[in-house]
This record gives C-alpha cells, sequence and structure tokens, in this order.
C-alpha cells in the first residue's frame, strides 16, 4: 500500500504524487521522489520498479 509519496526540487517540495506520475518528476533535474510502502503486494512493487526504471534479473 502506498503510505506518501512526494516529489522535491532542490529541498523544496513540488507536490504530492500518485504512482503514474513518478517517471515524470524523476526526469527533472535536480529533484527527489520520496516513496512511503506499506505491506505492498506483487503488483505494487512491479509498478514501482517500473515508475522508477528498476528491472529484476
Amino acid at each position: 500500500m502506498l503510505i506518501n509519496c512526494v516529489a522535491y526540487q532542490n529541498g523544496i517540495k513540488l507536490a504530492n504524487l500518485g504512482v503514474e506520475e513518478i517517471s515524470d518528476y524523476l526526469e527533472r533535474p535536480d529533484c527527489f521522489v520520496w516513496v512511503a510502502l506499506k505491506d505492498t503486494t506483487p503488483a505494487e512493487l512491479e509498478k514501482m520498479q517500473a515508475e522508477f526504471g528498476l528491472f529484476h534479473f
């Protein structure tokens, strides 16, 4: 379950995000995305992997 997801740029909070917005904010220079998860399902973790561009081999 997604608890919280926030984007920051240069230490300033930009926005609360939905999962689908993460990759958009990661493309910005000097942008940091904070994600708090709890008791995630495999499907939720796969979605996070896709948004962050992480691949499991």
